[in-house]
């Protein structure tokens, strides 16, 4: 005889807590995108005082002082910045010095397109050289000023934006216990050990991201210097380290990274199969990079599926640009941490987390394991 159901195992919704919790989340999305100028720089301080912070505690050991010791952080990682910088500016220049020859080039495209397009194309008008020049001058002066207003308006926040995240940062790690002692006074005193374990783990999830990008970058550096100076591009070392820093930005970086040398070479050589060959090294990086080398450093660290990489990718750049890319795969990371310490939040950890299908593997196992000692028990 079949029983009904039990109230208990019927499944509630809640429509109010259903309204409050997406409502938060658009409240939430909605500050972040207003506050962007503001919240921006405070992310980006987050994460280097937490890739500082080590550095700073051995060298406050040494000089005792907090403050001096921020100091002379601040100062060798802006020697290693400003000597990258230095190392490649000189072939920076010689790149802009060959802006002529990259003119004459285009040109040369320029001509070949519209013969070809004149040529096998019957149903689009004839086109002409002197026309594209007037079409691209009216496009210009129609919108120069557009141009030059977000140029200088882009540059402004940029700016502004690196100064208050030098500030920030320096607050932080000035400030640091007592941030940590006023966060822990929101949970009660028999929760605050468990609370500060959170915090040191989200720090420890921060620096082993830090880490890990810088690991994957200098692979990612090597790895294109090579194939670079087996093809013979010209500045193969600039090309391949520029390629790699723009590896910060998840899935579009290294292609983005890889199409400037591309063009480069399309410029500067009269072979198709220079280009060609540099989109296919980049290609072939890039697979080993998306398969092997990120699953491999970076996986432990992030501890999130590719669902979720790729929604916080489309996200951070909806509302934050290149800034968004490159933050909100870190913080999302060091969100979870939160999540498997609150017990509301564990079910939102449990999607978050990069093993999902692992979970379902177990559980098959776990159920045919139980089957096949149920059966043995039956036959004892």
């Amino acid at each position: 005889m079949t029983h009904p159901p039990s109230d208990h195992s019927e499944l509630n919704l809640s429509f109010q807590s259903l309204f409050f919790v997406l409502g938060t989340i658009a409240l939430f999305i909605g500050m972040m995108y207003v506050g962007q100028t503001l919240i921006a720089p405070v992310a980006f301080a987050i994460l280097i005082s937490f890739i500082l912070y080590p550095m700073c505690v051995w060298i406050e050991k040494r000089v005792k002082s907090r403050t001096w010791a921020i100091v002379i952080s601040f100062f060798i990682v802006t020697i290693i910045l400003s000597s990258i910088i230095f190392l490649f500016s000189s072939q920076l220049v010689n790149i802009v010095n060959n802006f002529e020859d990259f003119t004459l080039k285009l040109n040369d495209i320029q001509n070949q397109v519209i013969l070809f397009i004149n040529t096998n194309i019957p149903f689009v008008p004839e086109m002409n050289k002197d026309g594209l020049m007037d079409i691209g001058k009216q496009w210009f002066t129609s919108n120069s000023g557009g141009m030059l207003a977000g140029t200088l308006n882009v540059t402004g926040v940029v700016f502004t934006g690196m100064m208050l995240t030098f500030i920030y940062t320096f607050l932080m790690l000035l400030y640091r216990d007592g941030i940590k002692n006023a966060l822990s006074h929101f949970v009660p005193v028999h929760k605050r050990p468990e609370f500060l374990k959170m915090l040191r783990n989200m720090r420890k999830v921060g620096q082993q991201y830090v880490s890990g990008m810088l690991i994957i970058i200098t692979i990612l550096a090597t790895l294109n210097t090579i194939g670079l100076l087996i093809i013979g591009v010209e500045y193969a070392v600039f090309f391949a380290v520029f390629a790699a820093f723009l590896g910060v930005i998840p899935y579009i970086g290294t292609t983005l990274g890889g199409a400037l040398p591309a063009i480069y070479a399309l410029m500067t050589t009269d072979s198709l199969w220079v280009p060609i060959s540099v989109v296919l090294v980049f290609w072939f990086i890039q697979l080993i990079e998306g398969n092997y080398l990120s699953p491999r450093i970076m996986g432990g660290n992030l501890n999130i599926n590719a669902l979720v990489s790729l929604l916080a990718l489309i996200l951070g750049g909806l509302i934050w640009g290149v800034a968004g890319m490159i933050l909100f795969l870190p913080f999302i990371s060091i969100f979870k941490v939160a999540c498997d310490h609150y017990k509301e939040l564990q079910p939102i950890g449990k999607l978050i987390q990069g093993n999902l299908y692992v979970v379902e593997e177990n559980n098959l196992k776990a159920k045919i394991d139980k089957l096949l000692y149920i059966n043995r028990k039956t036959k004892n």
